[in-house]
């Protein structure tokens, strides 16, 4: 596969031009990592960062793009399949959902499937708050989150774009919260609910 990288220093970016079509695989990799197509200029283009290069080195030196996601470890951020996310939202309430990441796609990507969380012993006296905690590979049959059909359907799972901030590192799950990578599986978190 032959193709030309040329570093567009205005916006900061890198363009990839190819002598003739990729296959398919290789434009799923393309689009899963972050790169789109500039239908005047005839490329594949995308910001100039450490992961949109790592995608052009792989694409140069070959690297099979067809790799079965439980054989791939880790992605760029080091999440792993069997980590979990937190995200905390709510008004008036807290509200605490968890997820397991089941599939690793591409550098970045993830597939997620929300599950269960266990209330915790504690000696709080408010009658409307709790500490819950995940619990790992009880999936939910139902989920507002990682369902295609819409709010609480099946529990298919959905795929998320990994993002590092520093040491945050997360997925953007809705326009008011985000969920987090869980260091520490023993942490509680507190949650209440309306009076």
């Amino acid at each position: 596969m032959n193709f030309d990288v040329v570093k567009n220093y205005e916006l900061n970016g890198i363009e990839l031009y190819f002598e003739s079509k990729p296959r398919r695989e290789v434009l799923d990799y393309l689009k899963q990592n972050g790169f789109r197509w500039h239908n005047m200029k005839k490329c594949w283009y995308a910001k100039e960062r450490e992961t949109t290069l790592k995608v052009v080195e792989n694409l140069k030196n070959g690297v099979s793009l067809d790799t079965p996601a439980e054989t791939k470890t880790m992605n760029i951020h080091g999440v792993k399949v069997g980590d979990i996310f937190w995200m905390c939202w709510g008004y008036g309430q807290t509200n605490n959902n968890f997820f397991q990441v089941v599939e690793l796609r591409g550098t970045q990507m993830v597939k997620i499937r929300e599950i269960s969380k266990e209330t915790v012993e504690d000696d709080s006296c408010d009658p409307f708050a709790c500490y819950v905690k995940p619990v790992k590979d009880s999936f939910v049959t139902r989920s507002q989150f990682c369902s295609k059909d819409g709010m609480f359907g099946e529990n298919e799972g959905v795929y998320k774009k990994v993002k590092k901030s520093g040491d945050l590192v997360y997925l953007n799950m809705t326009s008011y919260a985000i969920a987090r990578l869980v260091k520490d599986l023993n942490r509680n978190y507190y949650e209440s609910w309306g009076y």
